[in-house]
């Protein structure tokens, strides 16, 4: 054990926090919260391991070690899931293919407020739902409901500054805008439509009917025949949408119901989403598992991950199994949402038969998972073989690196290597260097450097070498 670590590990504070493992080479290979910081990291150093074990096979790796002192294991839980999310460490369990998921945002501090699609949530007083996995069904509600409830698409600020003038553009004449940029609709009467919207967007469907109901018959009796024929179409609308979307889930109200499906390391966890007793969404990701890790550890760190990032909270999430850590998980919850969210891991009755169908969806998209996969290796081993072919080699090149050097000027020079796996790129192996040993512009010298450097290290971390070298 280095020397620098040895003196951190006996000199580790109380504190609850976050503890950050490093490689040889630096990089966070680990990220992990604790109420008690010293407790717990030394636990990783006992002799007791299961030398065949995952942990065993991390601790072999650490060379350095970070700590962030916390307040709270709230704070620590927090700022674990954002570390993990940001670094993606080797040992982490972490959402795949994690880029920043679309969000429906509505910008309700404004006197006009808009409706767009955006990759990440700030603190800019707007109304934020979401995160959803299929950008094109986001596009596609953003579309129905601005349609729906007449709400703005353009960029105008509104109202108008001292001598703007607008005018109303095309959805205006085909009834899909009241044109308040030209002063036809109040900024009250907008900000009813606006109201619609969002309570469409919170599920609260049965609800916002009951208030257009109540809209319309005021408007009927007022004798503004053309206000209540909007709000009357409106309602069939909404109505025709939530009979496509009800499921009979007894007395549950606003719940999110977690499923779960493995397979080898591919996870899948899926989240049904009721509101007022209808299904409103599902929505399925895909985790970066080990086979050692448990159901309980995969559900909680898809939680930490997902809820980190979800502006909305319902009043009960439902999960496959039961979790170490759910007494701090609702506490986290509460904080965040700012009113109690109830953790259940049901073992009978509706409750267990709603975990259940989440499961089958999980499996179901795990299944597609794996077939798909499964079509992509068959075409691409018959890619490898006929490169095998090809170029004469003695056996298949199931794993490639290939090297280029790209100069501009005569200063600015890099080198890049990418890797294919049974030829598919894997890009958690694609490498780029800074050109340092080399003056002027000699590619040769250059390709000599960077290969030289990238097999150096391959071989100090004891990886396996590629069957195949291209330069």
């Amino acid at each position: 054990m280095r020397e620098p670590l040895t003196t951190k590990l006996q000199n580790l504070p109380t504190s609850p926090g976050v503890y950050l493992y490093k490689d040889v080479q630096g990089r966070i290979i680990y990220v992990g919260k604790a109420k008690n910081l010293r407790n717990r990291v030394r636990t990783y150093f006992q002799s007791t391991l299961d030398p065949d074990s995952k942990t065993a096979a991390l601790v072999e790796r650490i060379a350095d070690l970070d700590l962030i002192v916390t307040h709270n294991e709230v704070e620590a839980l927090i700022l674990e899931a954002n570390l993990v999310r940001e670094n993606k460490p080797r040992y982490n369990i972490h959402l795949k293919d994690d880029k920043h998921f679309p969000y429906i945002r509505v910008s309700v501090n404004e006197p006009f407020p808009r409706v767009t699609v955006v990759r990440r949530l700030a603190k800019d007083g707007a109304r934020y739902f979401g995160p959803y996995t299929g950008i094109g069904g986001v596009h596609k509600t953003v579309q129905f409901l601005t349609r729906l409830f007449r709400i703005r698409t353009c960029d105008y600020v509104l109202p108008a500054p001292p001598g703007k003038q607008y005018k109303v553009c095309l959805d205006f004449h085909i009834g899909r805008c009241g044109g308040p940029c030209e002063g036809l609709q109040s900024e009250e009467s907008y900000r009813q439509n606006v109201n619609a919207l969002l309570m469409a967007l919170a599920g609260r469907t049965k609800e916002l009917i009951r208030v257009l109901g109540e809209r319309m018959q005021k408007a009927s009796d007022e004798l503004r025949f053309e206000e209540a024929r909007q709000l009357r179409d409106q309602i069939e609308a909404l109505r025709a949408v939530s009979q496509k979307q009800s499921v009979d889930i007894g007395e549950f109200t606003d719940n999110d119901i977690i499923g779960l499906a493995r397979e080898g390391t591919e996870a899948i966890t899926v989240v049904m989403q009721f509101r007022e007793g209808a299904l409103i969404g599902r929505q399925e990701f895909a985790l970066d598992t080990d086979k050692g890790d448990t159901d309980d550890a995969v559900v909680q760190t898809f939680l930490t991950q997902y809820y980190n990032h979800q502006p909305n909270l319902p009043e009960e999430i439902i999960v496959p199994t039961e979790l170490p850590d759910l007494k701090l998980l609702e506490k986290w919850l509460k904080e965040a949402a700012s009113t109690p969210v109830r953790l259940v891991a049901p073992k009978i009755g509706d409750g267990l038969r709603l975990v259940q169908l989440a499961n089958k969806n999980a499996r179901l998209v795990l299944d597609e998972r794996l077939i798909h996969k499964k079509a992509m290796a068959d075409r691409t081993s018959k890619m490898v073989l006929s490169l095998k072919d090809e170029l004469g080699l003695a056996r298949s090149p199931r794993t490639m690196v290939c090297f280029d050097i790209s100069n501009t000027g005569e200063t600015d020079s890099v080198g890049s290597a990418v890797y294919f796996d049974n030829g598919v790129p894997k890009k958690g192996e694609y490498r780029h260097f800074k050109i340092k040993g080399v003056a002027g512009q000699d590619d040769f010298k250059m390709m000599r450097e960077v290969v030289g450097r990238y097999f150096y290290r391959r071989q100090e971390e004891k990886r396996p070498m590629p069957d195949l070298v291209v330069v």
